[in-house]
């Protein structure tokens, strides 16, 4: 089982009243990384820069059948290599 944890990224949580009283400090948090606005204890909205919200949203990634493949395209995959920092065990894919 492969276990991620994004320490770096993760969400700061702040309440309704909190943000509204704050309201440009934490603009410019959101901006590096997603703020989570709470009402009465639970999440409620996601505050994020453009750029982020772009990136989730999947802009310029291409979706297709398998069949509408070119040759080149399946060879350009066959010769794809994983960037050393995103490589893996073959023990975390059990």
């Amino acid at each position: 089982m492969i276990n991620y944890t994004f320490e770096v990224n993760a969400m700061h949580e702040i309440t309704a009243q909190e943000f509204h009283r704050n309201f440009s400090r934490y603009q410019d948090e959101a901006i590096a990384r997603p703020l989570t606005i709470t009402k009465h204890g639970r999440p409620r909205l996601v505050m994020m820069s453009v750029d982020e919200y772009e990136r989730l949203k999947g802009k310029g990634r291409w979706v297709g059948l398998t069949s509408e493949m070119t040759e080149n395209d399946i060879l350009a995959i066959e010769a794809a290599e994983i960037p050393e920092e995103h490589a893996y065990d073959e023990e975390d894919l059990d």
